[in-house]
């Protein structure tokens, strides 16, 4: 499961990368969790495509976050539960 965990985050870190390479110097992993810190405003276009990726703005922290991981986590657990209550 770490492995795959992983590859979530590393997908994340490409797709930013491709979309802006400067990008990437605003992201750090905490734990599972994927964090972009930006001192400029973003535009319109920019703010779409770290929402499209699956990033959320933490009002408390000030920074963008992205789970990763976690949704890989929080999906298997869904998916198992549909499937004990199909059995």
């Amino acid at each position: 499961m770490e492995n795959e965990e992983n590859a979530k985050q590393i997908e994340v870190i490409e797709a930013v990368k491709g979309y802006n390479p400067e990008f990437i110097r605003n992201c750090y992993a905490v734990g599972l969790w994927i964090w972009a810190e930006f001192k400029q405003r973003l535009s319109q276009e920019e703010l779409s495509f770290l929402k499209e990726l699956g990033f959320r703005w933490n009002q408390k922290r000030k920074v963008w976050q992205n789970a990763c991981a976690g949704c890989l986590t929080i999906n298997r657990k869904i998916a198992s539960s549909k499937q004990k209550i199909q059995n």
